[in-house]
């Protein structure tokens, strides 16, 4: 039986030292890594690369009513 393809992460940061920490720490554990620094760059790689996991540092603000 041949071994089934490692998992797929994808690393969204603005900061390449982080996404560089993450995506060596990932292959460290035998996933396949790609790193983003954008949004727009994030969703370019979810299309070619599909990814089964996703990694990212999102800032959600909360407006005050």
């Amino acid at each position: 039986m041949p071994d089934p393809l490692p998992m797929r992460l994808l690393v969204v940061d603005d900061q390449l030292s982080i996404c560089r920490l993450c995506t060596s720490l990932g292959q460290s554990m035998g996933l396949m890594c790609f790193h983003a620094e954008s949004a727009a760059e994030a969703l370019e790689q979810l299309e070619q690369a599909a990814p089964e996991m996703v990694l990212t540092d999102l800032v959600w603000a909360i407006i005050p009513a």
